[in-house]
């Protein structure tokens, strides 16, 4: 049970604009099991039932949540729940002669807890406004951004083009399958933007930014004001969602009460019964004694026991490691405090790691952050999560690593994730403290050596790690290890 406090504060408009004749978008905002789903869908200009094929978009795709949807399955839940309405309006086709080749664009966004999701198809958009950058998290599916993409027109020359409208994915047309991203983790502050082109075509995103820091109510109502005012030229529909908190809950670790010890009452019987027995032994172990070969024997037996003993502490600690449910809710925690996302599956260095990693003892997930302390630039849960500071990595001037050093640095912090590795244990209660503590040492030449014959499983034929000379020279130097982190210390100027 996922009980992260999650506040969102959201507003939603549509509007005609100022020279259609009706208004062919629509919107939807759903609250359920799923968490909340917005979707926009834009009708095809110059198509019969544009209208039609927008509003059953919607509604298709929000019935499919509501009978089929599956916690833990949001990104099939997606991708289902889209074919599902691209085959409605098929259908609705089919069954009226004069809707067939009816079509439209679909954005969709899901939250759920502390993850987003997000999925389109066609050129309707989702923005994020992130601190002070406002990031396009979908790419319009057009023939203008081909062009743009191939370098035959630029991004302002493709706002005029007159092919800007024509679309190469869209629900009801043959290729019609949607981009899906997720999950991501959301950020208290973070503000969502989706709209249709009809807001695009005359408001551009350096725009954009200034103008999602008001009020979402207010904001939907001036971004439609100032598109009609330069002409409206098609219908202009936005959801705009403000997270006001985005606080992780982390539930401290009750101790097990242990059943107060029941009190032994012995009869007189059997108090003298112990008695005789304790006199016996007594006279037993004084005649043992004066046997040297006794003493001789029971050395070993007492270095067994205290073994033994050790062992059995050893093992008491390890009972103490970090559960599995208080180790998920400290990922979520340190996801928040660096703001990290999840790297997707299809990213070059995470398919390094998959190939790298051994799944009973390393990191399974492999995440980014932009907002490094005192030169910790990587951190690691043992046996859950590597977090890589990784546009710091390429920073010039900076850090400065190349793509190998980078490879390198993943690969040693893959081996340290290896709970058996460390020397300390996670708890709730020393988490932040351990994780951030900083190291003195660079890495140890072993776990070098280790680290060459982990990355031979990728290319059998190499020498190891290419740049493991560069380990031992300047870079090896700005090294510094701690048990839960690795920090780099910039280039000097």
């Amino acid at each position: 049970m996922d009980n992260s406090t999650v506040r969102l504060s959201i507003a939603s408009l549509t509007d005609q604009g100022c020279i259609r004749t009706r208004n062919e978008d629509a919107l939807a905002t759903s609250e359920g099991d799923w968490g909340t789903l917005l979707l926009l869908s834009d009708g095809i200009g110059g198509c019969p039932g544009g209208d039609s094929a927008s509003r059953l978009a919607v509604e298709s795709v929000q019935s499919y949540f509501g009978s089929h949807f599956l916690a833990g399955e949001e990104t099939a839940i997606l991708s289902q729940s889209i074919d599902f309405a691209h085959q409605k309006i098929l259908e609705a086709g089919q069954a009226n002669p004069e809707l067939r080749g009816m079509g439209c664009t679909i954005v969709l966004l899901l939250i759920k807890g502390l993850n987003f999701w997000y999925a389109h198809t066609g050129d309707s958009r989702l923005y994020l406004a992130r601190g002070e950058a406002l990031n396009q998290l979908t790419k319009d599916h057009s023939r203008v951004q081909e062009m743009v993409e191939s370098g035959i027109i630029t991004r302002e020359q493709a706002r005029s083009h007159p092919e800007r409208s024509r679309l190469t994915r869209a629900l009801g047309a043959e290729n019609y399958k949607p981009e899906i991203s997720g999950p991501h983790i959301l950020r208290q502050d973070d503000v969502f933007l989706l709209c249709s082109d009809g807001l695009t075509e005359h408001v551009t995103d350096e725009e954009l930014l200034p103008m999602l820091e008001e009020e979402p109510q207010i904001a939907v109502k001036n971004l439609t004001d100032l598109a009609n005012g330069r002409g409206g030229t098609d219908n202009i529909s936005l959801h705009i969602v403000h997270v006001r908190q985005a606080t992780p809950h982390i539930q401290p670790q009750t101790p097990v009460p242990r059943p107060a010890p029941k009190r032994f009452s012995p009869s007189l019987p059997v108090i003298l019964t112990l008695l005789a027995f304790a006199a016996a032994l007594t006279w037993y172990l004084l005649t043992l004694n004066r046997d040297p070969s006794f003493a001789s024997a029971s050395k070993p037996a007492k270095k067994e026991a205290q073994e033994e003993a050790a062992t059995f502490k050893e093992d008491g600690e390890e009972a103490q490691a970090l559960p599995r449910q208080a180790l998920a809710s400290v990922e979520n925690a340190l996801d928040e405090q660096l703001r990290a996302n999840l790297v997707p599956a299809n990213n070059p260095l995470r398919q390094l790691m998959d190939k790298l990693r051994d799944p009973q003892v390393h990191a399974g997930k492999l995440k980014f952050f932009d907002n490094p302390q005192n030169n910790q630039l990587v951190y690691i849960l043992p046996g859950n999560s590597i977090y890589l500071a990784y546009s710091k990595l390429l920073e010039k001037p900076g850090y400065d690593l190349n793509r190998e050093q980078i490879e390198a640095l993943l690969t040693l912090a893959l081996l340290l994730s290896d709970p058996a590795r460390q020397t300390q244990k996670l708890s709730i209660e020393n988490w932040q403290e351990l994780l951030f503590q900083s190291g003195n040492s660079g890495f140890d030449p072993k776990l070098v050596e280790d680290a060459q014959n982990l990355y031979k499983k990728i290319d059998p034929k190499s020498d190891g790690l290419v740049f493991s000379q560069r380990l031992v020279g300047k870079f090896g130097k700005r090294i510094r290890v701690g048990n839960f982190n690795i920090a780099i210390d910039p280039l000097k100027k």
